[in-house]
């Protein structure tokens, strides 16, 4: 059986984007898995909210209840409160922190214009199932010496050659590409 936890992974190539007339060393990340698009955060988001007020509420008022009704000497009772309390704090802490995130990443969307400085693919082995490839792009618009690869399709990959300019719109934390084309 394959480890499923592969970790991110990184290269490093030489590219001149936005016009320099010295190349330069530009570092990029390949992330294992594709981010979650922003609105699937949101979505995300809002049903771990409505989970944990309805959860919430049920946990709440048994807290409330077990604490009026136990004895105070009890400390396992007050232990079961305290990690009940916790858990409630750490239910809205994620719930509401992922929410948040969509929302302010489809907000943020922008447009990343510069050139194809790398192209990769990687086949990958989950669990004992049929192995897949997945494929990836890096683009340097000039601005950073350290960029995110993205995972794209298999017709763009082929489409969009080292050395093309591309535009790129991506996600407010540019982790998530929304779409690719030649500039």
């Amino acid at each position: 059986m394959a480890d499923t936890k592969w970790p991110d992974w990184t290269r490093t190539v030489q590219s001149n984007a936005a016009g320099r007339t010295h190349t330069r060393t530009v570092r990029i990340t390949y992330p294992h898995r594709r981010p979650p698009s922003p609105e699937d955060e949101r979505g995300i988001g809002v049903t771990l909210t409505v989970f944990t007020v309805t959860a919430g509420t049920f946990l709440g008022a048994g807290m409330l209840l077990m604490s009026l009704t136990l004895p105070d000497s009890d400390l396992g009772s007050i232990a079961c409160l305290i990690i009940s309390a916790g858990l409630l704090v750490y239910w809205w802490y994620i719930s509401l922190g992922t929410l948040i995130r969509g929302v302010l990443n489809r907000r943020r969307r922008h447009v990343v214009r510069g050139v194809v400085v790398d192209r990769t693919d990687r086949w990958w082995e989950p669990y004992e199932s049929q192995d897949f490839q997945l494929w990836y792009l890096a683009v340097d618009d000039g601005t950073r010496d350290e960029v995110t690869g993205w995972e794209v399709p298999p017709e763009t990959h082929a489409l969009l050659p080292v050395g093309t300019a591309v535009e790129a719109q991506v996600s407010g934390d540019g982790q998530y590409l929304y779409s690719i084309t030649r500039a």
